[in-house]
């Protein structure tokens, strides 16, 4: 099993600091030898597998990533220019920060930094500190609240060559939990027709309930003290509950994997507009009764099925598995699509980013009638990042789209939010038909299923697509499912989807 390293490697010795400018404190008992400042280099251990033979590997820190430095005398007393001390690594070459050389000292140097700590005198107190800490924090869901808990260590470090190489070790420890994909089949017998992580997760440890952080799909870690600890959790597939537990001895600095393997990894369910769709890519049937942990991983609900990259050359190109359907997001914003734009923006792709299927309907319009949402919004964040003839030209629309994409990541294999085309928001409205056609309402049905997801915002009201009518409008649908051009610097709603 290879080591785990959650620090991007950089090399085994990170760049000298040879910093300067410091202001002087009074040492007492202990004589400066001279005026030097002392440079700093950092590296760590990854974790190891508990049970593996091989030593872990050695690594390197992030630009901004800072560390804390503590300096003892002989007789074990903290200098006091030297209580915590910050230095921080610029990335490249360089830890920045200041500590003198003292003659006889030792310094100890800690991961991650913290202004609050007092003086200590060892690194038995900061793990004692760091330990309590671990104990408490209870949700570890984002990298950074994973990595805060995550200790690291160098002591008793003499500088040579005036520099102090601190080669760090991981003092806490680490579970890891992989679930395997579950398939989703139409029956028993029929070929797989989708996959995708177990969605339905509960995690406790020592009897509390916690967030570890998603390392990869299906892959989850999360921080503990290195002592025994007793590792539960629940997991749904096919609408049963099953669990797993397992006491465990945790050491400093290595990793447990817990492998956890159903008795069924096979979901019987003809995938169906209203059904649920989990952050994972997990889809619970529309007829579900959702529990609470549900309702909190459920990101939208599925509202068309079938392959949208049959007619979105671009999503085919970025997302080839997105072929099963289209998902509308729980949330919406009030937006203008734009200020009155002074130019099209297709003209402008179309000399300037031939490679984006067009986004008007005028001229041909033979993307009218398509689902060529995420090529719309890509070419459009491509014209707001590149083509811009003023501030006013910028498409809102799309520009809070790829903000509400950027807050809301997907742990699955889909698109990621886009603003939807006019042919998207009509599947949306009244299915699969063409988008000038009056045709049944479908968002009722939707609106069913999103009313049973707590703080979720039903359909209402007039959407914006990101369809251009001409200079200086875009298409937009109606609450009666009705199609109509509308001048952009009106304000409707803005309404994300996804393919999955």
């Amino acid at each position: 099993m290879k080591n785990i390293s959650f620090i991007p490697f950089l090399s085994c010795l990170i760049g000298v600091s040879l910093a300067s400018g410091c202001q002087e404190a009074e040492q007492p008992d202990v004589e400066k030898t001279s005026d030097i400042l002392l440079g700093v280099r950092a590296s760590c251990l990854d974790f190891a597998e508990m049970g593996q033979e091989q030593e872990a590997a050695l690594s390197g820190f992030s630009a901004g990533d800072t560390i804390g430095v503590f300096g003892l005398d002989k007789d074990g007393s903290v200098l006091s220019g030297c209580r915590n001390a910050a230095f921080v690594y610029d990335g490249s070459s360089e830890w920045k920060g200041n500590v003198y050389y003292y003659e006889d000292a030792v310094y100890f140097a800690y991961f991650p930094y913290s202004k609050s700590l007092s003086p200590l005198k060892s690194v038995h107190e900061i793990e004692e500190a760091f330990a309590d800490e671990v104990r408490s924090t209870t949700d570890q869901s984002t990298f950074e609240a994973f990595r805060s808990c995550d200790l690291m260590v160098a002591e008793n470090v003499v500088p040579s060559d005036g520099v102090l190489d601190f080669r760090m070790s991981r003092r806490m420890s680490m579970v890891e939990i992989a679930f395997p994909e579950i398939e989703y089949r139409t029956s028993a017998d029929s070929e797989p027709y989708y996959s995708a992580s177990i969605g339905s997760l509960a995690f406790e440890v020592n009897d509390i309930a916690v967030k570890p952080y998603m390392a990869d799909k299906g892959v989850y870690r999360y921080i503990v003290v290195p002592e025994n600890n007793l590792i539960y959790g629940e997991y749904k597939v096919a609408g049963d509950w099953a669990d797993y537990g397992e006491e465990l001895v945790f050491i400093p600095g290595k990793y447990k994997r817990i492998d956890v393997v159903p008795d069924n990894t096979v979901v019987i369910h003809d995938l169906s507009a209203g059904d649920f769709f989990l952050k994972s890519g997990a889809i619970l049937p529309k007829d579900t009764d959702l529990t609470a942990s549900e309702q909190e991983e459920c990101i939208g609900v599925v509202f068309w099925t079938g392959d949208p990259t049959v007619s979105d050359a671009t999503l085919k190109k970025d997302f080839p598995g997105c072929t099963h359907g289209l998902v509308v997001a729980l949330d919406e914003i009030a937006s203008n699509w734009s200020a009155e734009l002074n130019v099209r923006i297709n003209d402008w792709l179309k000399a300037n980013a031939p490679g984006y299927l067009s986004i008007n309907t005028e001229g041909d319009g033979a993307n009218t009638d398509k689902a060529v949402g995420y090529n719309n919004t890509m070419a459009i964040d491509h014209y707001n990042n590149n083509g811009l003839a003023e501030s006013a030209d910028v498409a809102v629309a799309v520009e809070k789209t790829m903000e509400y994409r950027s807050s809301n990541s997907l742990e699955c294999d889909a698109s990621g939010w886009y603003l939807p085309s006019i042919k998207e928001l009509c599947l949306l409205y009244k299915g699969n038909t063409n988008i000038w056609t009056a045709a049944n309402n479908v968002a009722e049905e939707i609106n069913a299923s999103i009313e049973k997801v707590g703080g979720a915002t039903v359909l209402t009201g007039d959407y914006w697509s990101s369809t251009e009518a001409g200079t200086g409008s875009a298409h937009r649908i109606e609450a009666s499912g009705k199609v109509t051009g509308t001048r952009m610097f009106n304000s409707y709603k803005v309404r994300p989807v996804t393919a999955f």
